[in-house]
């Protein structure tokens, strides 16, 4: 080769807007291009990445999508990359990618040549859309539009606000997140619910899944009447849920869930969700100052370490139908009605009823047809029971379809009568339901303190459910959320001192709950207010320091702890509170008492109660005539059968005609198979009653009742047990002593001379007691009753525990160390 050819070869001559490049092959070089327009070169390196082999531009990065539109490149980019949304740094970067035609959603824009782009990014930011984080503008279209991408959609810190509701795509399954509940806030115009779901069952929207976290929710309620229970005691308010959601009852399982969430200052439940046959998990929430999450016609749940404080309603319901629910890990506090309701429930309809058919006997299919309704029919309501109770007959139909909102198919379950075939029935004289309570499942380890109403209620049919190891405290007492303030109370003194008093009525109440510990809390009725300064009906226990919270409080006095109750509709249609296990509960100072099954809506049968401890240790809680436990009957044509109650552990005040364990059945020809033994009952006036309900006549003999020898372990008040089993003490009242293997637990009000040990210790040789006040004493004084050594008495200082050794119980002669 000469040496032009060769020159001509490694050199070839440079056309326009091309550049040289190496060849494919690697054999010489050639013109490449086109490139870049003249003068661009210089902005390669800090707009984007070119491919080596094509020289065609990869990734251009601009600073909003403003730009985008405007540029006009020789090449298209496959990418682009924005700094900001409106500007650079606003926190709406995102990444855009070349597609061949338009989008069909809202993630997507084009550049100057007409070039269209989407969002590639995985998880959609709607700060990359326009959305407003300071809470200024509405951010509904932003998010409408964001939900049609079809991707995970994150808000980040900031207010955002809702003036219009979101009506997600058909079939979607929706994933949002915020950066965490402290730092992602939605609010909304009065009314206005962010996500929903129509209910309507022919237009609604319906989707396919639903996962949200990390959402403050604030529905900026100011509350006005107090105790909370009504939506009209609401003066202004915003959102008024935060979101609704359903599927359709034959819909493919599909998951939902709501988790690290805050739920606050909503006029109306937080949440619907119905229809979710998948599995729903509501966890770690915290919902404050709003109504109780509605959860219906669900399977597969899990409600497990959420915190609720001063619900206007309940603190949760799992109602309607719902099966195999876990209620785990919750913290109830101040609901104005219900703890934790698990039941089913009657609604009244908003329109008058015909029923019409070929046949009406059990079994044929039926129209129902409703007119003049507010709402009318929803899919909520297939496989509901609906009740007519008219012209002194019943009928009982069950839904199982939904055309309309004003008709529907039902399945007759017992003969309609004549009276309502073909006949406009009102409102009045109809129910949709009663829906029946939840079956399937466990409710434990939840603490429930102070409801306005009982601690935890599973009414019209629940079954089959594992209720252990929860504790409720306080069942018929209302907390108000809005006055509290700091106070000091002395003990012994009915004066105390608030650093604010407004809110605090005479013949209301206040409750102190202390920072320093669980264990210390106090109520009391306010008998005089002057200025600060508050005089109660009862003496505080101790001194209370400022450091502590008291709230206005108002009595109900009634409700029981745990409340379980049956349906019965007619006599060809029951459902009974069935299959029940309680155990290994907690419960203290709940108005109407421990623990009821059955009541005037129904029976309950094939369920065990037992290892409990139900206790009174506040002295101002209602207790007239309370039992620790309740089994009630409701009728001959449902009577209670196989239901034990044994080794609960119950402690009830004396003087107020105070039951141990209590029975009523409906007639005296009781044959249920109802075991009431053996418990451990102490100071109770009654410890177990039988009484029929008709006659009200007497039948206790009947059964074969067993209460157990007191024993080591057990709980005794201490007057009983200086009275009746051989300590003797001149100023002891109401004092608890806890026994346990060989330690004695004595609280003392007031300094304790103790005159004389029961003889019963002669079966612990040797035993410590601990004074368990922190400023009283107790005194164990030598006397011809108890003789100490050295003849001198022992002295057991607050918070202190001696070694007692007992050298001749006969003599009562102990040895203290």
């Amino acid at each position: 080769m000469s040496n032009a050819a060769r020159l001509t070869w490694q050199f070839p001559r440079n056309e326009a807007d091309k550049v040289l490049g190496w060849r494919s092959d690697g054999k010489g070089m050639e013109n490449k291009g086109p490139f870049v327009a003249p003068g661009d070169l210089a902005t390669v390196a800090t707009t984007g990445d070119y491919d080596d082999l094509t020289n065609r531009p990869i990734l251009s990065n601009l600073a909003t999508i403003a730009a985008v539109q405007a540029d006009v490149p020789l090449s298209d980019p496959e990418w682009y990359q924005t700094a900001g949304y409106a500007a650079a740094g606003d926190g709406g970067g995102a990444l855009y990618k070349k597609v061949l035609s338009e989008p069909s959603h809202a993630g997507k824009g084009q550049n100057g040549n007409g070039t269209w782009y989407e969002i590639a990014d995985p998880i959609i930011n709607v700060l990359s859309l326009g959305a407003d984080p300071t809470g200024v503008s509405s951010v509904s279209s932003v998010a409408a539009a964001a939900l049609t991408v079809g991707r995970p959609v994150h808000f980040p810190a900031g207010t955002f606000h809702f003036a219009t509701a979101v009506n997600p795509p058909a079939g979607a399954n929706i994933v949002i997140t915020g950066e965490h509940r402290t730092r992602t806030r939605w609010t909304a115009n009065q009314g206005i619910v962010p996500i929903l779901c129509s209910r309507n069952p022919t237009t609604g929207t319906r989707i396919s899944g639903f996962s949200i976290s990390g959402i403050d929710f604030d529905g900026q309620a100011v509350r006005a009447t107090f105790p909370y229970t009504s939506l009209s005691d609401y003066s202004s308010y915003g959102m008024l849920q935060a979101f609704n959601i359903r599927f359709d009852g034959d819909a493919d399982p599909a998951d939902v869930i709501i988790e690290k969430c805050t739920f606050r200052n909503i006029p109306n439940v937080p949440f619907w969700s119905s229809n979710i046959k998948g599995s729903l998990i509501v966890q770690d929430n915290v919902f404050e100052r709003t109504k109780d999450a509605g959860i219906l016609y669900a399977e597969n749940i899990k409600y497990t370490n959420n915190t609720v404080r001063f619900s206007a309603d309940n603190g949760v319901s799992i109602s309607r139908q719902n099966k195999r629910i876990h209620v785990a890990g919750n913290d109830f506090f101040a609901s104005q009605n219900l703890g934790i309701f698990f039941g089913g429930i009657s609604l009244t309809p908003s329109g008058d009823l015909t029923i019409s058919g070929a046949a009406y006997t059990n079994g044929s299919t039926l129209t129902l047809t409703m007119s003049n309704q507010a709402e009318g029919w929803t899919v909520e309501d297939i496989n509901s029971t609906i009740h007519v109770s008219a012209s002194g007959v019943d009928s009982v139909i069950r839904v199982v379809s939904v055309a309309s909102t004003t008709v529907a198919t039902g399945i007759a379950l017992l003969n309609v009568p004549a009276a309502h075939q073909n006949t406009l029935i009102s409102a009045a004289n109809w129910a949709i339901g009663p829906q029946v309570g939840s079956s399937q499942g466990s409710v434990h380890d939840n603490t429930v303190m102070c409801c306005g109403s009982s601690g935890m209620w599973g009414s019209l049919g629940t079954s089959n459910l594992h209720i252990h190891d929860n504790t409720v405290i306080g069942s018929g007492i209302h907390i108000d959320s809005e006055v509290s303030t700091k106070g000091t109370a002395v003990s012994g003194s009915t004066t105390l001192t608030l650093a604010d008093a407004t809110g605090f009525a005479i013949g209301n109440w206040v409750a102190m709950f202390s920072q320093r510990t669980n264990e210390d809390w106090f109520f009391a009725e306010i008998t005089n207010v002057a200025g600060n300064v508050l005089t109660l009906a009862t003496a505080a226990p101790r001194t209370l320091a400022n450091l502590d919270t008291y709230r206005a409080v108002k009595m109900t006095g009634s409700n029981f702890g745990i409340l379980l109750s049956g349906m019965y509709i007619s006599s060809g249609y029951l459902k009974y509170n069935e299959k029940l296990n309680i155990h290994d509960n907690l419960i203290l100072d709940c108005g109407d008492g421990g623990i009821r099954l059955g009541s005037s809506s129904g029976s309950g049968r094939r369920s065990k109660i037992h290892d409990n401890i139900i206790r009174y240790e506040n002295p101002n809680v209602a207790i007239a005539a309370a039992p620790g436990i309740l089994i009630t009957e409701h009728s001959t044509n449902m009577r209670c059968s196989d239901i034990q109650v044994y080794h609960n552990l119950i402690t009830m005040p004396t003087g107020a005609s105070t039951i141990g364990v209590r029975y009523d059945p409906i007639d005296t020809s009781d044959t249920s198979l109802i075991h009431l033994g053996p418990n451990r009952i102490t100071a109770a006036d009654t410890l177990y009653r039988v009484r029929e309900t008709t006659g009200l006549t007497d039948i206790t003999s009947k059964y074969n009742v067993n209460n157990e020898t007191t024993r080591q372990g057990d709980s005794l008040r201490v007057a009983e047990m200086f009275a009746g089993s051989g300590w003797v003490a001149g100023n002891v009242v109401s004092n608890d002593m806890t026994v346990t293997n060989t330690l004695m637990s004595l609280s003392a009000a007031a300094t304790i001379n103790v005159l004389r040990v029961p003889a019963d210790t002669a079966n612990r040789p040797f035993f410590f007691l601990r004074n368990a006040s922190s400023t009283d004493s107790i005194t164990l004084t030598h006397s011809a009753g108890l003789r100490c050594p050295n003849a001198t008495n022992v002295t057991i200082g607050p918070r202190e525990m001696k070694l007692i050794v007992m050298i001749d119980a006969t003599t009562a002669q102990v040895e203290g160390v």
